[in-house]
């Protein structure tokens, strides 16, 4: 019969051998249910943290352009979109990575100069401009804080010496004073050239 069967009896003292068996499951009795309980979990929460970036890329407390998004009514009339936010620093200052992040580019734009652009995970990206120094490669994995680059002036659109810096979420370009709160402190200069 089925009751004598000796693989059933070996299943069945496992089962009863299991610590976990009389534990109850407060996960699946939680009113949390899906993503949002995923989210829950310290550890996802922690990891999430890395990935957000949310360091100040460089030590300054000067800025001489904001963050603008621009419409089609404001390009009409020449003032192009701004998105990122440019940080004057002093030349060879040290540029650090937001946040943990792959390297996805280190190379020269025409437009932009030396820049890199790393890659957070959960479709945040964060892009540095103009710099002096690449100090990162292609493919590497960088922490949050490490030195990716040096403060410059490079590219055709450098207009001083600063780094631009921009945050972007699943292709769409963010206002990086969300994610920094550095950036709420920062003092605008004025870019006027004597």
């Amino acid at each position: 019969s089925v009751i004598n069967d000796p693989a059933r009896k070996m299943i069945t003292a496992e089962k009863n051998s299991d610590p976990y068996s009389g534990v109850e499951d407060n996960v699946s009795k939680s009113p949390i249910t899906g993503m949002d309980q995923e989210r829950a979990i310290p550890s996802d929460y922690l990891m999430y943290s890395k990935i957000i970036p949310s360091l100040m890329p460089v030590n300054s407390r000067f800025i001489s352009q904001g963050f603008s998004k621009g419409n089609r009514m404001n390009d009409l009339f020449g003032n192009n979109p701004h998105l990122g936010y440019d940080i004057v620093a002093e030349e060879g200052a040290p540029v650090k990575a937001a946040s943990d992040g792959w390297v996805v580019m280190a190379d020269w734009l025409s437009d932009y100069g030396n820049t890199v652009i790393l890659y957070h995970g959960f479709g945040y990206f964060s892009i540095y401009k103009h710099a002096q120094y690449l100090l990162c490669r292609e493919g590497g994995f960088v922490k949050g804080g490490d030195i990716i680059a040096t403060v410059g002036k490079t590219g055709q659109l450098a207009t001083g010496t600063h780094l631009h810096f921009e945050i972007w979420k699943d292709g769409i370009p963010q206002d990086p004073s969300e994610y920094i709160p550095q950036f709420q402190d920062i003092i605008k200069v004025s870019t006027v050239r004597h």
